[in-house]
C-alpha cells in the first residue's frame, strides 16, 4: 500500500486505448439490476391487479348478500392452504361457480368426497 492511506489509493491506470474491466463489469451489474427493478415492478403490478380483483368479488358478494359463497382467495384462507391447492383441485374438478365463486358447501362436499386422494397428495408432496 505504499503507506497511503486507502481513500488515497488510485488504482493503476489501463494501458491507453484498452476498456477498464471494472467498468463493464459494473455496466453488467446495472443491467442486471434494471432487470431485477422491471421483474419487481411487473410482480407488484400483477399483485395489485390480483388484490384489486379480489376485492371487487368481496364487495360484490356483500351486495348480492349471497351466503355460503366465497372468492377462493378467501377459502383458501378459510382452510388454510394456499392459492395454488386450489387451483390443482380445481383441475381435478372441484366444483366453481360459473362467476368464478366458490359454493362452501358444494366444495365441502367435493373435498370429504375426495378426501384420500387430497391427502395423498399432500403426504406425497
Amino acid at each position: 500500500m505504499d503507506g497511503q492511506p486507502a481513500h488515497q489509493i488510485q488504482p493503476d491506470p489501463t494501458p491507453e486505448g484498452q476498456p477498464d474491466p471494472a467498468a463493464g463489469a459494473i455496466a453488467d451489474v446495472l443491467r442486471r439490476v434494471e432487470v431485477l427493478e422491471a421483474h419487481v415492478a411487473d410482480l407488484r403490478g400483477k399483485a395489485g391487479r390480483q388484490a384489486k380483483v379480489a376485492s371487487q368479488q368481496q364487495r360484490l358478494i356483500a351486495a348480492a348478500d349471497l351466503e355460503g359463497v366465497m372468492t377462493r382467495l378467501q377459502y383458501a384462507a378459510h382452510i388454510g392452504v394456499s392459492n395454488p391447492t386450489l387451483t390443482r383441485w380445481v383441475k381435478r374438478g372441484m366444483p366453481v361457480r360459473d362467476d368464478g365463486l366458490l359454493d362452501v358447501e358444494a366444495v365441502e362436499s367435493w373435498r370429504k368426497a375426495n378426501e384420500s386422494r387430497l391427502l395423498a397428495e399432500r403426504v406425497k408432496g
